[in-house]
C-alpha cells in the first residue's frame, strides 16, 4: 500500500467532493499507516474541491473510495449509473 495513492470522495447528486485531509478524521489514520493521498487533495485549497462526476476517471489515484453524501437512493440515481461503468 505504501506505493499506492488513495483518494476518498463524497458524491452528492452529480457533484463529487474531495475534502482537505486536515478536515477529516480518516486522513490521520491513513497517514499513520503511510498511505499516500492523491494530488486531488493539493487542489482543495479552501475546504474542498468539487468537480463533475464525469471527471472522476481523470482523478489520479490508484484506489478510489466513493461515499454517498445522501443516503436516499433516488437522489443519486444518475450518479450511481455513472459509477456502475468501469473507471
Amino acid at each position: 500500500m505504501k506505493s499506492k495513492t488513495v483518494a476518498v470522495f463524497d458524491l452528492y447528486l452529480s457533484t463529487v467532493y474531495v475534502y482537505r485531509p486536515d478536515l477529516v478524521t480518516y486522513a490521520q489514520v491513513m497517514r499513520d499507516v503511510e498511505i499516500q493521498f492523491a494530488t486531488a487533495y493539493e487542489n482543495a485549497k479552501d475546504r474542498h474541491l468539487e468537480f463533475s462526476i464525469e471527471a472522476l476517471p481523470e482523478r489520479d489515484a490508484d484506489i478510489l473510495f466513493i461515499g454517498l453524501a445522501d443516503e436516499n437512493p433516488s437522489t443519486n440515481l444518475n450518479a450511481l449509473a455513472v459509477l456502475k461503468q468501469p473507471i
